[in-house]
């Protein structure tokens, strides 16, 4: 059973595991993630972990150390609001507009014009390649367009002669 799944209490700031035992607030960690951004995590460590029949659910391992469990919750916190806004009702509309604007730009990138994956490094550079590709994308719009309008004004047999 995952710890999300476990209950909190707020208040006095400690998870409660399957088997009704305490996992109080340990201590602060920090971490630096590759970005180089400093991470403030809270680590909640079980007080007694020894002979508990529902060991092998909360724990992954068979080491004798206590089930303990690293909470961000400046993430956590974050995670919440984008599931609260993306189960409202204009946040479900948005995200199946999302799939119709910009999903299908996109697959067509990877799967007809084989753009998969990035040729620079840097954020200007980025930005140009991924500029051009969409360039690319619009042309290919214009010149089906393009077609469409020569074919309704003229004779199709006409335009292979």
């Amino acid at each position: 059973m995952h710890p999300d799944h476990w209950e909190y209490n707020e208040i006095d700031d400690y998870y409660v595991c399957p088997n009704d035992r305490r996992l109080p607030l340990k201590r602060h960690s920090t971490r630096t993630d590759q970005y180089g951004y400093q991470r403030v995590i809270k680590i909640y460590e079980c007080e007694g972990c020894q002979g508990c029949p529902l060991m092998t659910l909360c724990k992954s391992s068979e080491s004798d150390r206590p089930k303990q469990i690293h909470k961000n919750m400046n993430l956590a916190y974050f995670k919440a609001q984008v599931k609260q806004t993306l189960s409202s009702t204009d946040g479900r509309h948005r995200y199946a507009q999302r799939k119709i604007d910009v999903e299908i730009t996109f697959g067509n990138l990877k799967a007809n014009l084989g753009f998969t994956r990035m040729s620079v490094r840097g954020h200007q550079s980025v930005r140009n390649e991924l500029g051009i590709a969409l360039m690319a994308v619009n042309l290919r719009k214009l010149a089906r367009h393009s077609v469409g309008i020569l074919l309704k004004l003229t004779n199709p047999v006409l335009l292979f002669l």
